[in-house]
């Protein structure tokens, strides 16, 4: 395939892209809900943490690992409720490198799972962007080291919406 390229303020993108910066393609940006442990139950809908978010930028779901709320409750959390195909980002890292900080992970299983805290949803324009693209480049080298750079100090590393969307 012959690719024709037209310069950029990035560089050379093939003619029928467009450059655009991240708030330009995300929708919403959600962020997860602080359930609390003594809620947990056996059986119902599964809650998405952060040990869910591999550090090769994988959604890693164990069926027998995984925290739930009972499905009763749904209705009132509909805001944290995700799908397949929902793009996931870390913004909480407790590794000594930060290597977790900002790993986006796209939800590759079918089923219904709720938002927990310091774990980011993003809502993209998918007329924009492909949901895996922005994952590629949410796993990229520049992009971490730049979460890695702009995340909080102190025994766990932060970032927050202001610095997922800017």
């Amino acid at each position: 395939m012959n690719y024709v390229f037209k310069d950029s303020p990035i560089g050379k993108l093939p003619t029928d892209w467009q450059a655009k910066q991240i708030q330009d393609v995300i929708v919403e940006y959600q962020n997860g809900y602080a359930f609390s442990a003594k809620g947990y139950v056996e059986e119902g809908i599964p809650i998405v943490s952060m040990a869910m978010i591999s550090l090769k930028g994988i959604f890693q779901f164990d069926e027998l690992k995984c925290k739930r709320w009972d499905s009763k409750e749904e209705h009132n959390l509909n805001r944290y409720i995700l799908k397949k195909g929902d793009l996931l980002v870390a913004m909480t890292d407790v590794t000594p490198n930060k290597d977790l900080i900002g790993k986006m992970a796209v939800i590759n299983i079918n089923g219904k799972f709720l938002l927990n805290q310091r774990v980011g949803c993003l809502k993209l324009n998918d007329k924009l962007i492909d949901t895996y693209y922005l994952a590629f480049i949410g796993n990229s080298e520049n992009w971490l080291r730049n979460c890695r750079n702009i995340a909080s100090q102190g025994a766990q590393a932060n970032i927050g919406t202001k610095q997922i969307v800017e």
